[in-house]
């Protein structure tokens, strides 16, 4: 839940001569005679405060008239006009307060000070009229203040109200026209002065605290003896997430002030959120939507890099960015700090340097009163509190959203946010976050590694100076990308993109197997459906390119690229057996220009079916069997009856360390399956085994990784407790969280024990794919380019071996691994349920991913 409300006082002083007195006599009206737009029993939040002072005239002109045309409904493009110019408004204010501020963190509402100078434009004449309406970037002329109204009050209803007052000193000479269109449009009525400056302050605080909902007291500590006028507005917005964040997954978590600097938050979090996010390259910023209920959404603005501005990013984030359709909205991995903000700050400086520096000295305000009134205070506070309640999306929805591909985005850094409505993007709010828990002190983020904060191998320390260095895996795939050099590789791009469908091909296939091993080699799969987007028209091949997040890289031969990868990860020292086929049904013509780049790029023919199944089904096998060495069993499974395009992929490994393990020491021990049960299996041993290990707190696993020969290696993650749940590690896997515990872990000596394994997978990933937004390519697809026949895909099948044992290339470990020196002993058994990535060390390509529930079964 979002709760923001804020508070604008302008105060308007004597010029020259004496100013009215007030009246003892007159009473301020009751709080229950509060003007309220929207729902009556729910009070309001951001405050404009608009505070006059009586005048010696100097000159007078007479009111103007508001054009007949404001009072019609305002056309689309108007409103769209509206909008982007209080965004334009929104980047000035903003920019210039934060210039001038030294707070870490800022809110303040522009629709609130905007609205207050709109309601001023109502008496405003001549130049000072063209002033505010320059400043507000408004080509809307007198029909401004009526336009603006006109737009809150059609605002998502609920979430967003707006209610006015106006305190008004007894017998001072207001026009009537004036009183009139602020009743009519801001719903002003006027209310008088008690003339006592104590009980008057201490009813406009009270009222604030109401309207407020007791969010800001004591507002006004002092008003001028001269005061005659004040108009305040309240904005009061209240938003429910759609999708609300659960209470129980929130828990303490960093959050980085730059490179060196951490500070403990309270994060909210969600697994498979519902968002819709992307990453701009310029500026070089992250843009997630995260939707409340009623047309309304929290923007959160995270620059990729520490070293920013808000003018900088702002003055390259037009209304334009904001309004464009963001990426197709994805389940990820969400983590949003718990806030609590207040900012208060007089924006009379701030306006002058906008161009308002009339209002402050000698401004043409006769459309109010005849006085001569000028502006001499202008005073904004706005407080925020962001917090987990919402509106829970219906079962339908998150059923549908736990299929799609996951990815991760975290709040952990600096960021600006706006509160916009989605329809106009109309800006109610805007912030920035530096420091979201400026109490406590900051924490250095050193490498104090192996110094004696490790407990022991179970111990769970969570601290991002923890000297396990527990890998970042909050970073998200965008701000990798722009940072790491690894990834500005083209081939490591590439394989960075098919990896991450190739985690999402395993969280699908985990998810709907919970309770069996899994064993996927996702690169075979991706293999195939890449070679089958040459054949696809541009609708079908979004679809696949999406899935296989092409579309987060830039590179006009992805095909050959992929060759590249497909030569890297299949080089004779890798041991990798792996290839991919498309399936054609019967008597099907290819065109020829579809055979020559699939044989070009990914070494393969397109095979056409003869319709007799059982000699189709022996030539597969034939392939298979030729394609691994032998190593997969023949399929005795038949073939569908109707086959239109079938894919299939197919791996075998069999990893061989860098150190092998001595037979002797293999020996029968127990595997806990859980709590309760255990069984006896061939477990391989080292006493002082030498391996990179970390500890993640967040996911509270144990992480360790076995170099293989070829440029190979395997990551284990194994949970801390034996009735943990893996999904929130299988949830955390993405190439650039792996990528950063390749680089995070250090070289430590440990006891080890890890299974001796053999597995195989035989069967469909169809409905994996499915599940993973490309039901389009079984249903009406487009392959023209392969066909001039209509054809779809039937059928997915994946066949898989891996196995380990003690086979290494050598004795002893390499000279170049030097472990750390440990003051306690380490120990490293996979003597329960784990998850094991084998990761291409060369390309950090996923070649094989496992979930390991019993190590004797397949």
């Amino acid at each position: 839940m979002a709760l923001l409300r804020g508070l604008l006082v302008l105060s308007l002083s004597c010029l020259q001569g004496p100013c009215s007195v007030f009246s003892p006599a007159s009473a301020m009206e009751p709080l229950s005679q509060q003007i309220v737009i929207g729902p009556s029993q729910e009070k309001l939040s951001p405050l404009s405060f608009l505070k006059l002072v009586n005048q010696e005239p100097d000159g007078k002109t007479d009111p103007k008239a508001a054009s007949g045309d404001c009072n019609e409904a305002p056309a689309p493009e108007q409103t769209r006009r509206l909008a982007k110019a209080m965004m334009a408004f929104t980047t000035d204010l903003f920019s210039q307060v934060a210039q001038s501020s030294t707070h870490p963190n800022l809110v303040l509402s522009p629709l609130s000070v905007a609205l207050a100078l709109s309601h001023l434009a109502l008496g405003a004449q001549n130049r000072t009229l063209q002033r505010l309406q320059k400043v507000l970037h408004a080509d809307s002329g007198p029909c401004l203040p009526h336009l603006l109204s006109r737009l809150c009050q059609d605002l998502g209803p609920g979430a967003f109200r707006m209610a006015a007052r106006m305190y008004l000193q007894k017998g001072f000479p207001i026009k009537e026209d004036f009183l009139a269109q602020s009743e009519r449009l801001f719903g002003a009525k006027p209310i008088n002065l008690m003339g006592k400056k104590g009980d008057d302050l201490a009813n406009i605080n009270n009222w604030v605290k109401e309207a407020t909902e007791g969010k800001i007291e004591d507002f006004l500590s002092e008003m001028a003896d001269d005061t005659v006028l004040l108009l305040l507005n309240v904005i009061h917005f209240q938003g429910f997430w759609k999708n609300k964040f659960d209470p129980s997954l929130t828990q303490r978590g960093t959050f980085h002030l730059d490179g060196q600097f951490t500070v403990p938050v309270d994060m909210m979090q969600a697994r498979m959120y519902p968002l819709r996010w992307t990453l701009l390259e310029q500026p070089s910023i992250q843009v997630a939507h995260f939707p409340f209920k009623n047309n309304m959404s929290f923007v959160v603005i995270v620059p990729t890099s520490f070293e920013w501005n808000v003018s900088q990013v702002l003055a390259n984030l037009s209304w334009d960015i904001l309004q464009q359709p963001l990426l197709w909205e994805r389940p990820t991995k969400v983590q949003l700090p718990k806030l609590h903000l207040k900012y208060q700050l007089d924006l009379v400086a701030t306006l002058s340097q906008l161009g308002l520096q009339e209002l402050f000295q000698n401004p043409d305000l006769s459309g109010i009163s005849d006085e001569s009134l000028v502006v001499s205070s202008v005073q904004h506070q706005s407080t925020l509190e962001l917090s987990e309640a919402g509106v829970e999306a219906a079962a339908a929805t998150s059923l549908a959203m736990s299929r799609m591909s996951l990815s991760t985005f975290s709040v952990n850094r600096p960021f600006l946010f706006f509160i916009l409505e989605d329809t106009t993007s109309l800006p109610l709010f805007v912030g920035s976050v530096r420091n979201p828990n400026p109490g406590p002190g900051m924490q250095a983020l050193m490498l104090l590694l192996w110094t004696g904060a490790l407990l022991g191998s179970g111990s769970c320390q969570n601290n991002a100076g923890s000297p396990e260095g527990s890998p970042d895996h909050e970073t998200t795939a965008g701000s990798v990308e722009e940072e790491d050099p690894f990834f500005k590789v083209p081939v490591n791009k590439l394989a960075a993109a098919v990896s991450n469908f190739g985690y999402d091909l395993y969280r699908v296939k985990s998810s709907t197997s919970p309770t069996a091993n899994v064993l996927l080699s996702p690169l075979s799969v991706a293999t195939a459906l890449s070679a089958l987007s040459l054949g696809a028209e541009q609708r079908t091949e979004s679809s696949i390119h999406r899935a296989l997040y092409y579309d987060l890289i830039t590179n006009p031969d992805i095909h050959g690229t992929y060759k590249e990868l497909l030569a890297s990860v299949t080089a004779p020292q890798k041991n990798l057996k792996t290839a991919s086929r498309i399936v054609f049904e019967k008597k099907l013509r290819i065109k020829s220009s579809f055979v020559a780049p699939l044989e070009k790029s990914y070494g393969t023919r397109p095979r056409v079916l003869t319709g007799n199944s059982r000699m189709d089904l022996q030539e597969i096998n034939n392939w298979v069997q030729a394609q691994t060495k032998g190593k997969i069993a023949r399929s005795t499974r038949d073939l569908p009856s109707e086959i239109s395009i079938l894919l299939l992929g197919v791996a075998y490994f069999k990893g061989q360390w860098v150190t092998k393990f001595d037979p002797k020491k293999t020996s029968l021990q127990d595997f806990h399956l859980d709590e309760e049960r255990t069984v006896r299996v061939p477990m391989m041993s080292e006493p002082t085994a030498v391996l990179r290990y970390g500890l993640d707190s967040d996911l509270n696993c144990k992480i360790a990784q076995l170099p293989l020969t070829g440029s190979m290696s395997i990551i284990f993650f194994l949970p801390l407790k034996v009735t943990q749940n893996l999904t929130m590690i299988e949830e955390s896997l993405t190439s650039e969280f792996v990528h950063d515990i390749d680089r995070e872990l250090k070289t430590v000596q440990a006891v080890l024990s890890v299974p001796k394994l053999k597995l195989s997978y035989e069967g469909e990933v169809t409905k994996s794919l499915q599940d993973m937004k490309l039901q389009s390519l079984f249903d009406s697809p487009d392959f023209s380019k392969i066909t001039g026949k209509s054809i779809k895909l039937t059928q997915v099948e994946h066949r898989a071996g891996f196995e380990w044992n003690e086979d290494g290339a050598g004795t002893t470990p390499s000279a170049e691994l030097q472990p750390a020196r440990l003051t306690f002993p380490l120990d490293y058994h996979l003597n329960q349920p784990f998850i094991f990535v084998l990761r291409d060390t060369d390309t950090g390509a996923l070649l094989f991913i496992g979930k390991i529930l019993d190590p004797r079964g397949t």
